[in-house]
């Protein structure tokens, strides 16, 4: 088995596992520029660790076409291509051994979240207060529950508002879409969420 066309069988078998289309076209663009490297025709027997090494510490991995540094978090994606790659092979019988086996990935910084300044809280209450639609305190309570918990809005859509019209039950009652180690919502939040419409 050579190495393009086991790339195939590959990116095929990510779909049907349901791996994101980003993550099958990310995979897909790190192996191919493997191939490219190495040798599209190359067969996967003649692979050795020591090709992935020096794959890994070339310019094709460490940087980026105008020539700049590759960040960590990208270097350590191609690296999860590679092991990730070498293990459907494995696994697939058309090899052995693993030439992936001794790929370690780096130390990355964790990317700091952003986060809304005070001056933009208070810019977007003041719209929130100005607006007299029929939906203003849906949209002032979305917010509050936002700003108080740090949920995702994926979260946040998930909620069963059932659960939050009692005074007496907490937020993070297992079943109501709070994530552990989320905030409480403010004090506004809290009186105006029993209040919403069914």
């Amino acid at each position: 088995m050579n190495l393009t066309i086991a790339t195939t069988h590959f990116t095929r078998q990510m779909a049907a596992n349901g791996c994101s289309v980003h993550t099958q076209k990310a995979y897909a663009r790190d192996l191919a520029a493997f191939a490219r490297w190495l040798g599209e025709n190359i067969q996967l027997s003649a692979i050795k660790p020591d090709d992935l090494a020096r794959f890994l510490i070339s310019d094709r991995v460490l940087r980026t076409p105008d020539g700049q540094p590759r960040k960590p978090i990208t270097i350590n994606r191609t690296k999860s291509a590679l092991r990730s790659f070498f293990q459907f092979c494995v696994e697939s019988g058309w090899i052995k051994d693993n030439p992936a086996r001794l790929i370690r990935s780096s130390p990355a910084t964790a990317k700091e979240p952003s986060t809304l300044t005070d001056d933009e809280i208070r810019r977007l209450r003041a719209v929130l207060a100005e607006n007299k639609g029929q939906f203003t305190a849906r949209d002032r309570l979305i917010f509050e529950i936002l700003l108080g918990t740090g949920i995702r809005l994926g979260s946040l859509v998930g909620l069963n508002g059932g659960g939050h019209r009692s005074p007496d039950r907490h937020p993070t009652d297992p079943g109501q879409g709070w994530r552990p180690g989320a905030g409480v919502p403010n004090s506004w939040a809290v009186r105006h969420v029993g209040r919403l419409p069914p």
